[in-house]
């Protein structure tokens, strides 16, 4: 590794000799060596072992997508506050139309597309990780370091690889607007973009909620520098000095685990740095507890376990971000960005208990966490020949663990013991089927048996339009319209309002219902019935099993047949 930059230091430790400290910077050779490394093993990790589109929620994005290629317009935007996703039947949409524009500009086939998509934005996440590190801590290792952790922790990787949740963008995109808002403190400038940026994200997802945390973290430590005059706020530092090398104690593995760095830490600390410490323990407490005490933000149970899923999402690099965290809660000196993620962690404390969101949202200021802990590791290792070789063999690790749950841990193979209903991805018998349904049914609508199965073949044949259990897809395409009467706003004060705005029933579920369970095809045109043949006669969907349809349209005449699925006209 080329050193472009050696800053010496002399660096005084209590009741120690001077010791000569080493700032080393790499050279833009090495940097650009490293990130065409990174770039090939972000290509190489989307790429996966089946040769179709993955996931759940992805189907019904494919669906709205392909509306929009088809009508011209989003037919969901029923209200302004449909962009929002806070109208019934609505779904926020930037994702949507940037890959309609993308397939209709191309002429790609939309699987590819996605695929394509899901590559460059798994890129992008380098690039925003990249720019918020630096924000944070100046250090080019560093801000690899986080680059790295961000673009291959398995959240990341989770909704940039062939699917397209609209998590995935905004994840991506968070970052940036981390960025946006610490430039925003130096130069008005950035003040536009970051509004503009956050605008877009509100419109991409809901969990743009949970970057309010750094909205508020900002405007905080403002403050603090306005007041700095105040004695108990003058000692506090925003500038980027160097940290004394008896702090770095602290980062040691070993004096975590045997309990020393702690001790050793407050001893040697000013009381003013201790009062910090305790005041970031405090908050981290308080935070935590709001949910336990008051019932807000909590998904299931206050008491149900929540380590294991943030390990899942977060991987490996959860280790050295605990040592990284524990080492900022007690560092001396902070500078400005280091202050940020410290506070916006624990502002986000209070969301603990949401795991469904939270699990892809955490490694955003976990990974800068882990990045501290890694980089301090490196610096301070005993025998520093062997600091790098260890640092490497801990992130090949680290690939390892995303890699199993990338391409192994999900995968239904034969005589694996899953349920083969609920495979991660679009069978080939399933997207073929969907191919042949754009061909040769050009007219009349379908339904089928299984829930998920047939949004999957609706998403695959791009323009045979099909009855789901969704709403969203349903109000789209004409089954159902949505009567506003039937529905009520939730008060502001309630969360619900924050991610559904309305109250009221699932016409979309109630309609699917209904044609199986009372026959009910002509009023929705119902002409073709898609049959998911594993599911052995009956109906697959979470909401109870009425099998008298499918088997009254086994009289029908069957115009297509793969063994797995089954096509009947039945008008």
């Amino acid at each position: 590794m080329e050193v472009h930059n050696i800053q010496t230091a002399i660096v005084p430790a209590e009741g120690e000799k001077a010791r000569v400290r080493i700032k080393m910077e790499l050279s833009k050779k090495s940097r650009i060596k490293l990130f065409m490394f990174l770039v090939i093993l972000n290509i190489i990790l989307r790429f996966q072992v089946v040769q179709n589109e993955i996931g759940w929620d992805s189907f019904l994005m494919h669906i709205m997508t392909n509306s929009l290629t088809e009508y011209g317009y989003a037919r969901w935007w029923l209200h302004p506050l449909s962009v929002f996703e806070l109208y019934p039947a609505s779904y926020t949409s930037t994702m949507h139309f940037i890959l309609s524009g993308i397939e209709q500009t191309t002429g790609l086939e939309m699987r590819w597309v996605i695929f394509l998509y899901c590559v460059f934005i798994g890129l992008l996440s380098m690039f925003t990780s990249y720019l918020m590190a630096g924000e944070i801590f100046d250090n080019d290792l560093f801000k690899l370091l986080v680059a790295f952790g961000f673009s291959t922790s398995p959240g990341v990787l989770g909704y940039t690889t062939w699917t397209i949740p609209t998590r995935g963008l905004l994840v991506v995109l968070a970052p940036l607007l981390v960025y946006l808002i610490l430039k925003s403190r130096k130069s008005i400038k950035y003040v536009p973009l970051a509004i503009l940026l956050a605008l877009f994200l509100f419109a991409t997802h809901h969990l743009f909620y949970f970057l309010i945390p750094a909205f508020f973290s900002v405007v905080i430590l403002a403050l603090a520098v306005k007041l700095r005059k105040l004695s108990f706020i003058k000692n506090l530092s925003f500038k980027k000095k160097a940290l004394p090398e008896k702090y770095y104690t602290l980062c040691s593995i070993k004096n975590l685990s045997s309990g020393v760095a702690l001790p050793l830490l407050l001893s040697r600390s000013r009381p003013v740095a201790f009062l910090n410490s305790l005041i970031a323990i405090f908050g981290f407490l308080a935070m935590y507890s709001i949910p336990f005490f008051t019932g807000r933000f909590i998904e299931n149970s206050r008491y149900a376990s929540i380590d294991m899923s943030y390990v899942r999402y977060t991987g490996l690099l959860i280790i050295p971000a605990i040592g990284g965290l524990f080492y900022m809660i007690f560092k001396h000196k902070k500078a400005f960005g280091e202050w940020f993620l410290l506070l916006t962690l624990i502002l986000l404390t209070t969301f603990i208990y949401e795991q469904t969101y939270m699990k892809w949202f955490l490694p955003i200021f976990l990974v800068p966490f882990a990045g501290i802990g890694l980089l301090n590791v490196i610096k301070h290792t005993k025998k520093r020949r062997l600091a790098l070789p260890l640092a490497a063999l801990f992130m090949v690790l680290v690939i390892c663990f995303s890699g199993y749950y990338q391409f192994i841990h999900f995968m239904s193979m034969p005589g694996s013991g899953k349920n083969p209903l609920n495979e991660r991805y679009i069978e080939d018998s399933t997207y073929n089927t969907g191919r042949w349904m754009k061909s040769h049914i050009a007219a009349g609508n379908a339904v089928s048996n299984d829930a998920l199965f047939g949004k999957r073949i609706f998403a695959a044949s791009e323009t045979a339009h099909m009855l789901t259990g969704s709403t969203v897809a349903d109000q789209i395409y004409g089954f159902i319209r949505v009567n506003i009467s039937k529905y009520k706003r939730y008060p502001l004060t309630d969360e619900e309002f924050w991610f559904t705005g309305y109250k009221g029933p699932d016409i979309g579920e109630s309609a699917w219902e209904s044609v199986h369970r009372c026959l009910k095809s002509e009023e929705f045109n119902i002409s073709y019935v898609v049959e998911n043949k594993k599911c052995s006669g009956r109906i697959c969907w979470h909401h109870g099993n009425y099998p008298q349809f499918i088997q009254y349209t086994y009289e029908k005449d069957c115009i297509y047949d793969c063994g797995n699925i089954g096509i009947r006209k039945i008008r």
